[in-house]
C-alpha cells in the first residue's frame, strides 16, 4: 500500500511544483537539458497514470497460474511472456497509451528540463505559439485529430464485427 501511495504522489502534486522540484534535482546532478533528464521528467508523470490503469488489473490477476507454471519448470521469462502478458495485454496497452498521451500533453516539465536538441514537441509548440503565429501548429493539431478519429473508427468497426 505504501508503494502504491509513493507511485501515485506525482499525480497529486501540481505540475508546476513538480517541474520546479525536478529542475533542482536534475540541476544538482547536471542532467538539465539532457535526454535522460527529459525521460526522467516524463516518466515521473507517466508512472502514476500507468499505475492507475494497471493496479486494478493486477488485483484481479490469478497469481496461482504463475506458481503452477513455475512448479512445472517454466522460468520467470516464460511465465511472464506466456501467462502474465497475454492476460494483462489490454491493461498493458491501455497503460502504455495513457502514459504516452500524458507525456505528449506535458509542456511544463519540458520547459524546465529540456533544451536544445532534447526539446519535445509540446514545448516547441508552446514556445512557437508564444513567440509567433505559425501554421505548423495547426497542421500538427489537425494531424493528431485525424489520427484519433481514425483510431476511434477502427475500434468501433472492430467491435461491430
Amino acid at each position: 500500500m505504501a508503494i502504491q501511495g509513493a507511485l501515485l504522489i506525482p499525480s497529486i502534486v501540481p505540475g508546476i511544483l513538480l517541474a520546479i522540484g525536478l529542475f533542482f534535482v536534475l540541476a544538482a546532478q547536471h542532467l538539465v537539458g539532457t535526454l535522460f533528464g527529459v525521460l526522467v521528467g516524463h516518466a515521473v508523470l507517466a508512472i502514476p497514470v500507468a499505475c492507475i490503469v494497471l493496479l486494478p488489473a493486477l488485483a484481479r490477476f490469478d497469481w496461482n497460474q504463475v506458481q503452477a507454471a513455475r512448479s512445472l519448470g517454466a522460468n520467470w521469462a516464460r511465465a511472464i511472456g506466456g501467462i502474465i502478458v497475454p492476460q494483462l495485454q489490454i491493461s498493458l496497452l491501455s497503460a502504455t497509451l495513457m502514459a504516452f498521451l500524458t507525456s505528449l500533453d506535458e509542456s511544463v516539465i519540458s520547459i524546465f528540463v529540456a533544451s536544445g536538441q532534447n526539446s519535445t514537441l509540446p514545448k516547441l509548440m508552446f514556445l512557437s505559439l508564444r513567440d509567433q503565429i505559425d501554421p505548423t501548429i495547426a497542421a500538427i493539431s489537425t494531424l493528431w485529430t485525424a489520427i484519433v478519429v481514425v483510431a476511434v473508427l477502427i475500434v468501433s468497426l472492430r467491435q461491430k464485427s
